[in-house]
């Protein structure tokens, strides 16, 4: 405090003149320092972020609608439903485009269909659930009631729902031949 006091009185002392050269010099230290701030700002190296990369969609499956088949060149024409659910589902919207599924020999088709077994004779297992402090309790659970079969193209019909598994990238293809399997969605 009596450093303020003592410098208070110094300045008291001092001549209009000589306050106003105090003032001035205190304002070019002040401007002094604000033009290295700006300068050292400005000098700083930029910082550039990277450009995103976009990254390509890759689909190795697609659900579709069957147009249109023909079994003596063994193709398919069909419109492409855009799902954003997993497991996909035929909830989506049918896309505006045709593709061409060309079925090679080693493409399998297959069909689920109810099974042919009568409920009675049908094999049937036992799980047993065991919980802490109470008894097992034994459930019996059937075989599954549909059974995968194998299907020919001329079995394939115009309005059919369709699950394609194949070997490349079908994004935006209108053909598309490297095939494992094609599944009629029950």
């Amino acid at each position: 405090m009596q450093m303020l006091k003592l410098l208070r009185n110094k300045i008291q002392s001092l001549t209009k003149i000589q306050r106003n050269i105090l003032t001035m010099i205190l304002v070019l230290i002040d401007l002094g320092v604000i033009i290295f701030w700006i300068s050292f700002w400005v000098s700083l190296p930029k910082i550039t972020l990277p450009e995103e990369k976009t990254v390509e969609e890759e689909m190795f499956n697609l659900l579709a609608i069957v147009l249109s088949t023909n079994p003596e060149n063994n193709f398919l024409i069909v419109n492409p439903v855009k799902t954003t659910t997993f497991p996909p589902s035929f909830g989506g919207q049918v896309e505006d485009r045709e593709v061409k599924i060309i079925i090679g020999e080693d493409t399998a088709l297959v069909k689920f269909e109810p099974s042919e077994i009568p409920p009675e004779e049908r094999e049937k297992k036992e799980l047993i659930i065991v919980e802490e402090g109470k008894e097992p309790v034994v459930l019996e659970i059937e075989e599954p009631t549909l059974v995968q079969k194998k299907i020919k193209i001329s079995d394939i019909k115009e309005g059919d729902k369709i699950y394609v598994k194949t070997k490349e990238n079908v994004v935006g293809k209108s053909e598309i031949e490297e095939i494992n399997f094609i599944h009629i969605v029950p």
